[in-house]
């Protein structure tokens, strides 16, 4: 076994000693730096006293002879910045590693989940820190959080943990006003449904960042499916989100035989084709290719 339980583990109330023991032991291999976003939003959520018991961990490495902290860096700093330490539990977890790469491995297990709360909590913790966001629907936010974290990290975004990935939000803020104005401020709410999507979204973000102007005048198309041009790009994706759905489609496609079940990637990469297409005066068919890269987006 690479890892095994030192001793069992417990639940304590957080005292000087151990805050101080986590704050300054070394950490685990590439551990991530701290956050001082992260910190505030923490602070915000302690005050309000919505922190339930969190995990701090640490591992022995036979190889090295060291002590590396596995989990709990930002909230037993958190803690240290108190003269009185409040009143805040922790589940101490103590790990025996055979070698310094176990230990790596054990880091990876964890995240920073804020203690059992939703990802969609998460991402409203961090967005209340924010003035420009403190009123933006729960559901704008997330799909926020989906989008940057895939932007950022590909295909491979759902391995970052989910507070790191609502710290996008701070760099995110003029994106969360550009989508609401174009998805929820639209008079033709039911037309927006099929924006509603990670993966939509995702690809709304990737053209934001090319030409935010152009990118609105493309979405907007979209959404009203009004292209004169019955085959202009606009028209061709229009038609596709309202049938495309997302999952493994075998109800779906009882109740709905013209719907077409679709993965989040293919969802992306057709929604960018379209783009690329619009903003090269061509037409397309929305061709997907599961094993070719993802599209570079024009610009």
């Amino acid at each position: 076994m690479a890892w095994k339980f030192h001793e069992k583990p417990k639940t304590v109330l957080a005292t000087k000693s151990l805050i101080d023991e986590f704050v300054n032991m070394e950490p685990a291999p590439h551990d991530r730096g701290l956050s001082e976003r992260r910190l505030q939003v923490y602070r915000r959520i302690l005050d309000a006293g919505h922190f339930r018991p969190v995990t701090w961990a640490s591992a022995t490495c036979s190889e090295t002879g060291g002590t590396y902290r596995v989990n709990g860096k930002h909230t037993s700093v958190l803690l240290s910045g108190f003269d009185k330490v409040p009143e805040f539990h922790v589940t101490v977890e103590r790990y025996i590693c055979d070698t310094l790469q176990d230990v790596g491995s054990l880091y990876n297990t964890f995240d920073s989940n804020l203690a059992s709360r939703t990802s969609n909590d998460i991402n409203m913790a961090f967005a209340a820190t924010i003035p420009a966001l403190r009123e933006a629907p729960i559901k704008l936010i997330s799909l926020t959080v989906t989008a940057a974290a895939f932007i950022k990290g590909g295909e491979n975004c759902k391995n970052v943990p989910p507070a790191e990935r609502a710290e996008e939000l701070y760099e995110r803020q003029e994106f969360v006003g550009w989508l609401r104005k174009l998805i929820v401020s639209n008079t033709r709410n039911e037309n927006s449904k099929p924006f509603l999507r990670g993966a939509v979204v995702s690809a709304m973000m990737s053209t934001y960042d090319r030409a935010p102007r152009v990118s609105e005048d493309f979405w907007t198309l979209v959404r009203e499916e009004a292209a004169p041009d019955r085959d202009d790009p606009t028209r061709e994706l229009s038609r596709f989100l309202v049938r495309a759905v997302m999952g493994t489609g075998g109800n779906t496609k009882a109740s709905r035989p013209m719907a077409k079940v679709v993965g989040f990637r293919e969802l992306y990469v057709k929604c960018i084709h379209a783009w690329n297409a619009w903003r090269a005066g061509e037409h397309t068919r929305l061709n997907y290719h599961p094993n070719a890269p993802l599209p570079t987006v024009s610009r």
